[in-house]
């Protein structure tokens, strides 16, 4: 007999209709919770660069940590699109955004930045515990990583977004980490 197989887009289809149903003050929440984890996690005691991305929706929101970053001296980037490509851009500051394409903030400034050694905060719809992950399915991170693969790569996920199997493609490129708001977990690939 042969197990009926999910598809990436029936994964993504019922992680976003999840997301969508949360609450404005759960978000904000989880946010919060999602911050302790981090900036009590070893791994980012020991890195002054971060990619970091602006929340779209009711995303697991980074904004509290991207404050506490900048505010320690850290610095931050987020990504911009430009057709097929995505780079990052430094910000000092968190009002150093505009909405850009598909309705995302993106940064303003027109520098690129290429720090090899930084954590990339990556967003989601669904992740599982050996490094796959579902985005939007434009495909921007898993190009980006392909050209940039001394990244840590650590996913940022609500609980239920963690799934046991996620189908992947040869382009997809694993998660090293995933960080929720309640733990953190070091992938079965990584």
């Amino acid at each position: 007999m042969v197990k009926n197989m999910v598809t990436k887009a029936q994964i993504r289809k019922e992680l976003l209709q999840k997301r969508e149903e949360l609450p404005e003050n759960l978000c904000k929440e989880l946010s919060t919770n999602t911050k302790g984890q981090l900036t009590t996690w070893e791994e980012l005691q020991n890195r002054g660069y971060f990619y970091a991305y602006y929340p779209l929706g009711t995303e697991l929101s980074l904004l509290p940590l991207i404050q506490w970053l900048l505010d320690t001296g850290r610095r931050v980037a987020l990504p911009k699109t430009d057709g097929d490509n995505m780079d990052f851009y430094e910000i000092q500051d968190l009002n150093e955004v505009r909405k850009g394409q598909f309705g995302v903030m993106e940064p303003i400034g027109e520098q690129k930045v290429c720090w090899e050694d930084a954590i990339c905060l990556t967003p989601g719809v669904g992740f599982s515990i050996d490094g796959g992950r579902i985005g939007h399915g434009a495909g921007y991170y898993d190009r980006y990583f392909e050209r940039h693969p001394r990244l840590l790569k650590v996913g940022i996920a609500y609980e239920f977004q963690i799934v046991d199997h996620i189908p992947t493609e040869v382009t997809d490129i694993p998660l090293q980490w995933i960080v929720t708001p309640d733990r953190t977990i070091k992938t079965t690939k990584s």
